[in-house]
C-alpha cells in the first residue's frame, strides 16, 4: 500500500506534494516501528486520489492556445517558450503594445505549465487585473472564473480548475502568509515591474530567497521599460528577451524655457504649455493632443486659459481625484479635437486612442517619505529618462507623431535613467513588520533589488518601537503580532487595537477602512461650490475623522432604507460621493470586521452596531440637495453638529487615533500655523473641516508638503491624552527641586515633552521617586536644617532649639557661625537619614527605629553643633528675656548684616503693650551699650571727640558705669559724661545721627496665636498701629460673635414679641469688655422680624441699630396707641376726593399707603428713645395730635397740589428757552417727586409751598433779567455739585439724615437768592452752609468762587 502511494505522489498538485510527502514519511516511520495507523493511511490515500483527480481534470482543460499574429511578441514565441523551459527566471523587456501582458500566460500554457499549479500574473492595479483576465478569457474562449480567473483584495473569481490567475501584487504578497512557498503556482509573471512599487520589490526579494527551495517555480519579469541588466544581475544572470512595440516614428522637439525668466516668474511652465497647445491647434488639423503637467492646480489653470480662447477643441483635464465619469470622457468618441492635460496618470496606466501630439513639461509630483521628518511629501521633480520615453511613445500609437519637450536635451541626459524604486522613498515600518511576522529575517539581509538606506530602516524600526509593535532588540511583541495580522499599515492597526480597549472598535473600523481609500467626496470642476454645500451636512468642525464617520453613517442610513445599488448610485451622485469608493470602503470595512471577528480575540460586544440614523429629506427627491439636515446651533451649543455626530464618543475615538498617529501631533503657533515634531512648521489644509476651528493641539494624520507643509486630516485633541498614550516615549525634565512646607514633600517642577513638544509645561511631582539621594539631601537641608518642616517632631523641635541657641550665641557677639553649624548639622542628619524625601518617609523611619529601641537616634547634643571657636557670652550682658511683672518676653539675636532682622528683636505680645514706657527698650541689652556709645562719640565734632580718645576703651568704661533708669539712654549718657569728663553735652547734638540697624531695638508684635502681625524699628508707630487694629477688630462682626462677652450680653438683651415698653432702658451703647486695653461695644435696639413681631436685640454698629430701630419703635408705639390709630387708618378713604389731582404723582393706592406712612412718621417722630418715660411722652404727644389730623393733612395736601400746578403753569408761561424750562422743571421735580407723600416729611409741606412760590418768583424775574439770574445761579451751583457728590456716596443712617437736612438748607438758600422777600425759616448764608459741611461732611469737596 505504501509503495503504491509513493509512486502516486509525483502526480499530485504542486501545493500538495510537500505536505503529502511529509505525511507519507511519518506513516513509513510508523510502519518500521510497527505502529502504523490504518485509518491515517486511508485518509492520506483519499487525499492523494483527490489531488490526482484534480490535476487530471485540469490537464483535460489544458490546450494549445491561439494567438493574434499581429502582436510583436509572437515573433519571439518559440524563443520565449524555450527559455521558460530551460531557465528558472526570464526577463522580458517589451514596450507598451507588444502584447506581453496577455500573450505570456498563453505561452506558459503552451510550454506545458498550469496543470500542476497555476500560472499567476500580477498587476499593480485591480482594474488592470480584471480587464486582462477578461481579455485572456475571451481569447481562450472560456468562462471567466473557470480556466481563467482573477483574485483581488476583496473579490475571488477563481475555481479549482483555474489555470491562469490574474491578481494584484498586494494579493500575492498576502498569500505568502498562508502559502509560504507559493506552492499554488507553477509560474509567476510579475508584470509592470518598472513601476518598482513596494509590493513588486518585496515580491521579487521574496522569490529570490524562495528559489533554492522552489527550484520548480518559474519566474517571468516583464516591463515596458526596465533596467534589464540590474534585474538579470539580481537573478544570477537571467536571460533577457527584448520585444519591440507597435509604434510609428515620433519626432522629438526640445523647447527649453530660459531658467532666469522662469525663476523671475515672467514666463512659467504653464505659460509655455498654453502657448504650445495654441500653436498645435492653429498649425495642425488632425490628431489629439496629450499634455503632461505636475499637478491639479497647473492642469486646471491651463485648461481654463486654453478653453477661454478656443471653443472648437474639447479641453479635458485628467488626474486621480476626478470622478470615474470625468476620467472616462477621454475615451469618448467625438467629432471635436481633444486636448487632454494630464498628470503622469496617462504615462503608463492608461492607453488613450487618437493621440498624435505630446507636450511634456518634464515634471511630476513624486510621493517621497522623509524618514528624518516623518513627512510624506509630494514635491515636483524632474521625471526619469524612462518616463520621458514612455510619454513620447504615446504620440506614435496610430500614426507618426510629435513630442514637444519643454526642457533641453542636455537636461534629459542629466536625469536618472529609471524611476527611483518606491522602497527607497517610502515608510518602511509596514515592510519591516510584515517581514518579522513572516519570519523573513532582518530587513538589512533581505535580497531587495535596491536595498533601502540604513537611515530609512532605522526610522521604520523606531516607528515600530514607538507603536509598541517590537521590543528594543526588534522582536515582535504580542501587540505587534496582532498588528501584523491586519492587512493595513502599522499605525492603523495600532489604532484598531487601541479602539478595542476604548470600546469604540466599531467606529474605528469605519475610520480605518476610510483611511485606506481615497477621499470619497468628489469635487467636479464645474460644480465645486455645490459639492461643498452638499458635503456640509457631513463636516465636523472638530475632526476630519469624524467627518469620515459622518459620511459612513449617512451612507449606511440610506443603504438601510434603499437596499439597491441603483438607488445608492443616485444618492452618491446627489451628494457628490464616489459610488465606487464608497463601495470599496464598504468592502474594506467588511473585510476588516471579518478578520477581527474570525480571530476570536475580540468580543462581539466591542463590535456594537452604530446607531441607525434616519434620513430626513428637506426637499423633494428630484431636486439635487442634501437629504440630511444640520442641527441648528442653540445658545447653549454654539457649535453646529451634523446629526451623524450624535452618539459618538469623541474622546475615545481620538485617543485610539493618537495611538497610531502619536508622532503626528502639533501645537498651535498662530491661527492655522502649527509646530510639529522636530520643530517643523505646518499649516492646516484649507479644505479641512477644522480649518477655521483648529484648537491649541491637533492630530495631523496626513502631512504632505507642496508649497507648504500641510496637514490634510486634522482633529482637535486634548493635551491630557498625550502623556497617557505616549507612555515611555514621553521625556521628563526636572528643575527647581525643593522642599514644599505645605505638603511636607520634596518636590520638583516636571516638564514633559513628546517628540520635542512640551505637553506639560510645569507640574509638581515628588522628587523622591525621581532621585532619592538628591531628594534626601534637599529634605535634610531645607526641611530639617532650614526649619521648613511644619509637622511636629520632638527631635526636630529639640534640634532647632539647639541650633538657634548656638547661632544666637554667635549673634550676640556679632559673629556668623551659620555655615559651620549647618554643616555639622547636615553631616549629623546625612549619617542617620537615608531615602527620606517627605514627612511620610520620616514617619516610617521613626516608627522602625522606635520598634528597635532607637527612638532618640535623631536627638542632638549642643556639643554636636557648637564650633570650637565659639565662646559663650555673658547672660547679664546679653539677656534672653525681658521681664515686666509676670510677663516674660523673649529677645532674639540675629547676625545678618544688610537684612531687616539684623540685631536684637523683642517679641512683644498684645497683652504687654500697656506696660511699655518711652525709654524701656533703649536699655534692654547692656552688651551693645559700648558699641552704641562709641558710635555716638564718633559722631561728635573733632574738637570734642578728641577728649574721649581712645574711643573703644572710653566707650567700654562709660558702658560699665551706666545704669538703666526711667529716662532716655542719651540723657543718661550726657549726665555720665558731664560727671566724668566735665563736658556738657545735650541729646539734641545727636538729633541727626541715625544708629545702624543692629544697634536699634527691633520689635515683633505677636497676637494671641504667636503670629507676627507687624515688625520694625519704628516702635512708636508700630504700637499705635497695633492699638488701632485691635480697636477695629473689636468692631468686626465675626470676631465679636466668637467672644464670650458678646454671647452673654446677647442672651441678656434679647427679648421677643414686644407689644409695649415692657423693659427698662434702651441705651445707645453698652461696653462688652476691654480687649488688650481696647474697649469693645455693642448697640442695643429693636428689630421687626420676618413674622412681624418686634425683638429687642444687640447690633454690631450704631448705624445698624438706628436703621433697624426706627421702624420697629414706630410699630411698637402704634401698637401702644391702639384703637385711635386704627380709626385714623379707616378714615383714609377721604383721600379719594384728591384722586384726580394726585394722578400725575401716583395711584390712589400709593396715595393711601404713602399718607399712612407720612402720618405715622409725623405722629411718632423721634431721634432715640432710651427710657419708658421718653416713650410715654411721645405717646402722649401723638394722642394729642390725632384729633382733626386727617382733615388738616388733606387740606395741606390740597394746597400743595395746587401750588405745584400753579408753579408748573408759571414755568411754561415765563420761560423763553428750553434750557430755562428744563432746569426749573428739574427743580420742581426734585421738590415734588412722584408719590411725594411717601417721600416728603409732612412737617415740611408748608415750607415746600413757600419753595414753590420761590420758583414762580424766579421764573418771572428770569423773564425780565436773565443775566442777573445767571449771576445768582453761579453762586448756587457749587453747593448743588457738593450735594450731588454726597448723594453718590455710601452713607450710614446718620449721614443720610444729615444729607436730607442739607437739602432743605439749600432750598432756603435758593429762596434767599432768588426770592428774598419770601423770607427764610432760619438764618441762611454761605458761612452757615460751609459750617454745616465741615461739621457733618468734612470730606466734601467744595470750591466757592
Amino acid at each position: 500500500m505504501l509503495s503504491e502511494l509513493e509512486t502516486q505522489l509525483q502526480d499530485v498538485m504542486l501545493r500538495d506534494q510537500f505536505r503529502f510527502r511529509r505525511q507519507f514519511a511519518q506513516l513509513k516511520r510508523a510502519e518500521r516501528q510497527q505502529r502504523l495507523n490504518e485509518d491515517e493511511l486511508l485518509k492520506l490515500a483519499i487525499r492523494i486520489e483527490r489531488s490526482i483527480a484534480l490535476r487530471a481534470n485540469r490537464s483535460s482543460l489544458h490546450r494549445i492556445p491561439e494567438y493574434n499574429s499581429s502582436l510583436p511578441i509572437l515573433d519571439h514565441r518559440k524563443e520565449i517558450i524555450s527559455t521558460i523551459q530551460k531557465h528558472p527566471v526570464l526577463i522580458v523587456a517589451g514596450e507598451t503594445g507588444s502584447g506581453k501582458t496577455t500573450q505570456l500566460p498563453k505561452m506558459c500554457l503552451e510550454a506545458g505549465y498550469g496543470i500542476a499549479g497555476k500560472i499567476g500574473c500580477t498587476q499593480p492595479r485591480r482594474v488592470a487585473a480584471i480587464s486582462i483576465a477578461q481579455q485572456i478569457a475571451r481569447e481562450l474562449q472560456c468562462n471567466l472564473g473557470e480556466e481563467v480567473g482573477y483574485k483581488i483584495r476583496f473579490s475571488d473569481k477563481t475555481s479549482p480548475n483555474t489555470l491562469i490567475q490574474l491578481l494584484t501584487d498586494g494579493t500575492l504578497l498576502a498569500e505568502t502568509q498562508s502559502d509560504r512557498f507559493l506552492e499554488n503556482y507553477e509560474v509567476l509573471i510579475i508584470d509592470e515591474a518598472h513601476e518598482r512599487s513596494l509590493n513588486i520589490d518585496f515580491l521579487l526579494g521574496y522569490i529570490r530567497r524562495l528559489q533554492p527551495k522552489r527550484s520548480n517555480l518559474k519566474l517571468i519579469i516583464t516591463s515596458a521599460s526596465i533596467d534589464t541588466g540590474r534585474f538579470a544581475e539580481a537573478f544570477s544572470g537571467a536571460p533577457i528577451i527584448e520585444v519591440s512595440g507597435r509604434s510609428y516614428p515620433v519626432e522629438i522637439d526640445y523647447r527649453p524655457i530660459d531658467p532666469e525668466i522662469e525663476n523671475q516668474g515672467d514666463y512659467t511652465v504653464e505659460d509655455a504649455m498654453v502657448d504650445t497647445i495654441r500653436e498645435l491647434l492653429e498649425t495642425t488639423y488632425d490628431g489629439d493632443i496629450l499634455a503632461f503637467l505636475a499637478g491639479e492646480g497647473e492642469i486646471r489653470e491651463v485648461c481654463q486659459r486654453v478653453g477661454q480662447e478656443n471653443s472648437t477643441a474639447l479641453i479635458l483635464p485628467l488626474y486621480g481625484r476626478l470622478t470615474q465619469a470625468e476620467q472616462h470622457r477621454i475615451f469618448q468618441n467625438t467629432n471635436q479635437r481633444k486636448v487632454i492635460v494630464s498628470t503622469n496618470l496617462a504615462e503608463t496606466s492608461l492607453t488613450i486612442p487618437g493621440i498624435r501630439y505630446v507636450i511634456d513639461s518634464g515634471l511630476a509630483r513624486t510621493s517621497r517619505y522623509s524618514p528624518k521628518n516623518r513627512v510624506q511629501r509630494l514635491p515636483v521633480e524632474p521625471i526619469a529618462q524612462s518616463s520621458a520615453l514612455q510619454r513620447a511613445g504615446r504620440a506614435g500609437r496610430v500614426a507618426p507623431g510629435l513630442c514637444i519637450r519643454l526642457y533641453s536635451e542636455e537636461s534629459l541626459q542629466n536625469r536618472r535613467e529609471y524611476v527611483e524604486p518606491e522602497i527607497l522613498r517610502s515608510n518602511l515600518a509596514g515592510v519591516i513588520l510584515q517581514m518579522l511576522y513572516l519570519r523573513l529575517g532582518n530587513i538589512r539581509e533581505f535580497p531587495f533589488i535596491d536595498p533601502p538606506g540604513s537611515h530609512a530602516i532605522r526610522e521604520g524600526e523606531k516607528l515600530l518601537r514607538e507603536l509598541g509593535a517590537v521590543t528594543d532588540n526588534m522582536q515582535l511583541t504580542t501587540l505587534g503580532k496582532e498588528m501584523a495580522a491586519l492587512p493595513i499599515e502599522p499605525q492603523t492597526a495600532r489604532m484598531l487595537l487601541q479602539a478595542h480597549q476604548e470600546s469604540v472598535l466599531s467606529e474605528m473600523l469605519v475610520i480605518a477602512a476610510g483611511l485606506s481609500i481615497q477621499d470619497p467626496r468628489e469635487f467636479p470642476t464645474e460644480e465645486k461650490e455645490k459639492a461643498r454645500q452638499m458635503h456640509s451636512s457631513f463636516v465636523s468642525r472638530e475632526s476630519d475623522y469624524i467627518t469620515l464617520l459622518s459620511i459612513w453613517r449617512a451612507y449606511q442610513a440610506r443603504w438601510n432604507e434603499l437596499k439597491t445599488e441603483n438607488k445608492m448610485r443616485k444618492f452618491c451622485r446627489q451628494h457628490f460621493l464616489s459610488f465606487v469608493r464608497m463601495r470599496e470602503w464598504r468592502d474594506i470595512h467588511h473585510q476588516l470586521s471579518s478578520i477581527l471577528k474570525d480571530s476570536g480575540k475580540y468580543p462581539l460586544k466591542s463590535l456594537r452596531a452604530l446607531p441607525v440614523i434616519e434620513a430626513r429629506p428637506e426637499e423633494p427627491e428630484e431636486r439635487e440637495v442634501p437629504n440630511f439636515r444640520l442641527n441648528r446651533p442653540t445658545k447653549d451649543e454654539p457649535k453646529a453638529k451634523s446629526i451623524f455626530e450624535v452618539g459618538i464618543d469623541y474622546d475615545a475615538i481620538h485617543r485610539a487615533l493618537l495611538s497610531g498617529y502619536l508622532n503626528c501631533i502639533a501645537r498651535q503657533k498662530d491661527k492655522q500655523q502649527y509646530i510639529s515634531i522636530g520643530g517643523k512648521e505646518l499649516w492646516v489644509f484649507p479644505g479641512s473641516g477644522v480649518y477655521k476651528r483648529s484648537g491649541k493641539w491637533i492630530l495631523a494624520g496626513e502631512q504632505v508638503e507642496t508649497s507648504r507643509l500641510y496637514s490634510r486630516k486634522v482633529a482637535n485633541i486634548k493635551v491630557d491624552w498625550l502623556e497617557q498614550i505616549g507612555g515611555k516615549l514621553c521625556k521628563r525634565h526636572y528643575s527647581e527641586a525643593h522642599f514644599d512646607p505645605e505638603t511636607g514633600i520634596v518636590q520638583a517642577w516636571e516638564r514633559v515633552t513628546l517628540y520635542g513638544l512640551t505637553i506639560v509645561e510645569k507640574r509638581r511631582v515628588s522628587y523622591g521617586r525621581v532621585n532619592p539621594a538628591e531628594a534626601t539631601a534637599i529634605f535634610v537641608r531645607e526641611a530639617l536644617i532650614d526649619g521648613e518642616l511644619r509637622q511636629y517632631y520632638p527631635f526636630f523641635k529639640h534640634n532647632n532649639g539647639l541650633r538657634e541657641l548656638v547661632l544666637s550665641k554667635g549673634a550676640k557677639l556679632r559673629r556668623d557661625f551659620r555655615e559651620e553649624v549647618d554643616a555639622m548639622l547636615e553631616a549629623f542628619y546625612q549619617e542617620k537619614v537615608h531615602n527620606v524625601a517627605s514627612f511620610h518617609d520620616l514617619n516610617r523611619l521613626l516608627k522602625t527605629k522606635r520598634k528597635s529601641g532607637q527612638g532618640d537616634f535623631l536627638f542632638l547634643e549642643e556639643s554636636d553643633i557648637t564650633p570650637s571657636t565659639l565662646k559663650p557670652p555673658s547672660s547679664e550682658l546679653y539677656p534672653d528675656f525681658w521681664e515686666v511683672g509676670d510677663l516674660k518676653m523673649p529677645l532674639r539675636y540675629v547676625f545678618a548684616p544688610t537684612k531687616e532682622p539684623d540685631g536684637v528683636t523683642l517679641q512683644l505680645q498684645d497683652a504687654s503693650i500697656p506696660h511699655l514706657h518711652d525709654y524701656a527698650l533703649e536699655w534692654l541689652v547692656p552688651g551693645i551699650w559700648a558699641e552704641k556709645i562709641q558710635f555716638f562719640l564718633r559722631a561728635l565734632p573733632k574738637s570734642i571727640r578728641k577728649s574721649f580718645v581712645p574711643l573703644p576703651e572710653t566707650s567700654a568704661k562709660l558702658a560699665s558705669e551706666l545704669k538703666p533708669c526711667d529716662e532716655s539712654f542719651l540723657v543718661s549718657l550726657c549726665r555720665l559724661i558731664e560727671r566724668r569728663y566735665q563736658i556738657k553735652l545735650k541729646p539734641s547734638q545727636w538729633g541727626d545721627v541715625e544708629l545702624p540697624s543692629h544697634l536699634q531695638m527691633r520689635v515683633e508684635v505677636r497676637n494671641a496665636n504667636q503670629k507676627v502681625v507687624s515688625a520694625g524699628r519704628n516702635i512708636e508707630e508700630l504700637i499705635s498701629k497695633r492699638k488701632n487694629e485691635l480697636r477695629e477688630r473689636g468692631n468686626n462682626k465675626e470676631f465679636r460673635e466668637d467672644l464670650r462677652s458678646w454671647k452673654e450680653a446677647l442672651k441678656f438683651w434679647e427679648l421677643d414679641n414686644l407689644q409695649n415698653w415692657t423693659f427698662e432702658r434702651l441705651p445707645q451703647r453698652i461696653e462688652l469688655e476691654v480687649n488688650h486695653g481696647i474697649p469693645l461695644y455693642a448697640y442695643p435696639g429693636l428689630l421687626i422680624k420676618e413674622d412681624g413681631s418686634i425683638l429687642r436685640t444687640l447690633f454690631h454698629t450704631r448705624d445698624e441699630a438706628q436703621r433697624k430701630t426706627q421702624p420697629a419703635m414706630k410699630k411698637l408705639m402704634a401698637l401702644a396707641v391702639g384703637p385711635e390709630l386704627v380709626w385714623l387708618e379707616q378714615e383714609l378713604w377721604k383721600l379719594e376726593e384728591l384722586r384726580d389731582e394726585y394722578r400725575p404723582f401716583g395711584t390712589l393706592g400709593q396715595l393711601k399707603q404713602g399718607s399712612k406712612q407720612a402720618l405715622l412718621d409725623y405722629l411718632f417722630e423721634f431721634e432715640w428713645l432710651e427710657s419708658e418715660e421718653e416713650f410715654l411722652a411721645k405717646l402722649k404727644l401723638a394722642k394729642h395730635r390725632l384729633p382733626k389730623l386727617l382733615s388738616r393733612y388733606i387740606e395741606q395736601l390740597r394746597l400743595l397740589l395746587q401750588a405745584e400746578q400753579k408753579t408748573r403753569a408759571t414755568i411754561r408761561q415765563y420761560s423763553k428757552s428750553t434750557n430755562d424750562i428744563n432746569f426749573l422743571q428739574d427743580h420742581l421735580q426734585n421738590l415734588v417727586p412722584s408719590n411725594f407723600v411717601a417721600k416728603l416729611p409732612y412737617l415740611r409741606w408748608a415750607h415746600v409751598q413757600r419753595y414753590l412760590k420761590g420758583i414762580r418768583v424766579r421764573a418771572e424775574r428770569l423773564d425780565h433779567n436773565p443775566v442777573k439770574d445767571e449771576e445768582k445761579n453761579l453762586q448756587l451751583q457749587p453747593w448743588l455739585k457738593v450735594y450731588q457728590e454726597l448723594e453718590l456716596l455710601e452713607l450710614n443712617w446718620n449721614q443720610r439724615k444729615n444729607l436730607d437736612e442739607f437739602f432743605w438748607l439749600l432750598e432756603e438758600y435758593r429762596v434767599s437768592l432768588f426770592a428774598p422777600e419770601l423770607k427764610t425759616s432760619m438764618p441762611i448764608s454761605v458761612k452757615r452752609l460751609t459750617r454745616f459741611l465741615e461739621e457733618h461732611f468734612p470730606e466734601a469737596s467744595l470750591v466757592v468762587a
